[in-house]
């Protein structure tokens, strides 16, 4: 028997349910998740990071916290003194005695000390390269379980009396690859290289040979709300078929102690009892449960550990204006966009010094559109400002990135480092969700007069994209915040745009993310 996985990575579940050691696994096990790889990977994310939780992972794995905090991440060392520092923690993984011990380990520790002999690197970044030399070792399956796991290219040339194939849906079948994307089908072909079409065929031949050679065999795919059978499964000519659902109780003997999830209903509701602010009142609109879990049960979203892109940019132009009202060149906002990017990212790794260049250069363009925006008698008057005010009967609060002033006007401005739809040429209030802009309106009208609002697009030339049909957006909005206003009770549905659930923090709960 074959149980094929088309996508590899998903060998990890299949791993949680081989209680019985029936598997085995031919593409072997991934060193990524061996003790001594976790270890030095916690260490590196500490370097990166210096966040207590990290630290705490490391002695968890039997590091002691007054040696990890001895070392100098920054140390500039040869290959030699790295491995002794490796070694000195007990994570070298080269000696035969103890049980991390690994030949291929062993094998690349020499290679490495080869390749490297006449270098000089921080401690961190030798960490980070030797990271990604163990990162490439396979482990091989010694256990020798009858059921054969393996991944479609594997399947080449063999047959099987009875052939599982699972996870058979659109999207991981036919796989696409990362090569596909770089060049067209038009220059590929032109080039007689493999177009994407070529690729899928060739994947579409090897199952049908598994499944013509197999005496019996299982197509598995999700039927989940946001998932679709591979189209494959329309077009290998399978003529006797026969659906059937999962029999869920051969994972789970244990009887569900879950109850049946409904939508949570809210019986007493007051909108004038909490302040509001434009996220807040977007949600609301959008997605009735991601507010009920958010706002009224309080639940926090896991923090990120990879730099956030936008907060920072934002926190960057904050610091760019705070001295200065406006500025005479181009020229002179990039000097102090170099020594901002130098102080408030400090970090001398490979990827934030590649972080540092990629955002000088595209910060260029904004740098001088800003100075087409200064010469037009535009000056800096507040930045990062909090404001409030009352609106149909309800608070509302927030911050307000730039507010810039000539002669006449004032220009309310929202930095934007995503993707910024256009303006539409006729509003159409039922697809409506996002009132930022308006809300400021209402903060500001009182104290500002000549008021009018733009996205300032950081990362595409810092373009200004003014928000148009104002009057109609602020009618729609007084709308809505009255609704909202006069509800006393809701019941916490899901939202039914599922697109708006891929990034969201609650899809698991939701039972809209991809889980066992």
């Amino acid at each position: 028997i074959a149980l094929v996985l088309p996508d590899e990575q998903f060998k990890q579940h299949m791993m949680l349910f081989d209680a019985l050691d029936n598997l085995n696994f031919a593409m072997g096990y991934d060193y990524t998740d061996h003790h001594h790889y976790k270890s030095l990977e916690a260490l590196y994310r500490y370097w990166q990071t210096h966040d207590a939780k990290q630290l705490q992972l490391i002695e968890k794995y039997g590091i002691q916290r007054d040696q990890i905090e001895a070392l100098k991440p920054t140390k500039v060392v040869e290959v030699e003194q790295f491995f002794e520092m490796l070694e000195a923690l007990n994570l070298l993984g080269i000696d035969p005695k103890q049980k991390s011990y690994n030949s291929d380990v062993e094998a690349q520790y020499r290679s490495f000390l080869t390749l490297f002999a006449s270098q000089k690197l921080p401690l961190k970044e030798w960490l980070f390269l030797w990271l990604k030399t163990l990162s490439r070792i396979t482990i091989d399956d010694v256990r020798g379980g009858k059921i054969t796991v393996l991944g479609v290219l594997e399947t080449r040339g063999v047959t099987f009396e009875g052939v599982v194939i699972v996870d058979f849906n659109e999207g991981i079948v036919p796989a696409s690859s990362a090569k596909d994307q770089f060049l067209n089908s038009a220059v590929r072909r032109f080039a007689s290289l493999p177009t994407r079409s070529d690729r899928e065929a060739l994947q579409k031949q090897y199952y049908k040979r598994l499944l013509e050679g197999a005496q019996k065999a299982t197509i598995i795919y999700d039927s989940a709300e946001e998932k679709l059978p591979s189209k494959f499964l329309y077009e290998l000519g399978l003529e006797s078929t026969e659906a059937v659902e999962g029999d869920l109780g051969l994972l789970y003997p244990r009887s569900a102690t879950l109850a049946p999830q409904h939508d949570p209903v809210v019986e007493r509701f007051d909108a004038q009892q909490m302040q509001w602010s434009a996220s807040r009142f977007k949600t609301f609109l959008e997605c009735k449960r991601k507010f009920y879990y958010r706002y009224i049960r309080q639940i926090k979203a896991k923090k990120e550990e990879e730099l956030n892109e936008g907060a920072f940019l934002h926190t960057l132009l904050d610091h760019l204006h705070r001295d200065h009202d406006h500025y005479e060149s181009a020229e002179e906002i990039m000097a102090q966009i170099d020594r901002l990017l130098d102080t408030l990212l400090p970090l001398q790794d490979a990827q934030s010094r590649y972080r540092k260049l990629l955002w000088r250069e595209k910060l260029k363009s904004y740098a001088q559109s800003q100075i087409e925006h200064f010469a037009q008698g535009w000056r800096v008057v507040e930045r990062e400002k909090e404001f409030a005010c009352e609106i149909a009967g309800l608070r509302f609060g927030g911050r307000i990135d730039r507010i810039d002033q000539n002669a006449s006007q004032t220009l309310v401005i929202d930095y934007k480092s995503g993707t910024v739809p256009k303006e539409p040429k006729k509003i159409a209030p039922e697809k409506i969700t996002d009132f930022q802009m308006p809300i400021y309106y209402r903060m500001l009208q009182r104290r500002y007069q000549n008021l009018s609002l733009a996205y300032c697009k950081i990362l595409e030339q810092g373009k200004m994209q003014e928000v148009m049909h104002l009057g109609e957006r602020l009618a729609l909005l007084d709308e809505k915040v009255g609704e909202l206003r006069r509800t006393e009770g809701f019941v916490a549905e899901r939202c039914e745009d599922l697109s708006r659930c891929t990034y969201c923090e609650f899809r698991l709960m939701c039972g809209r993310g991809e889980y066992l």
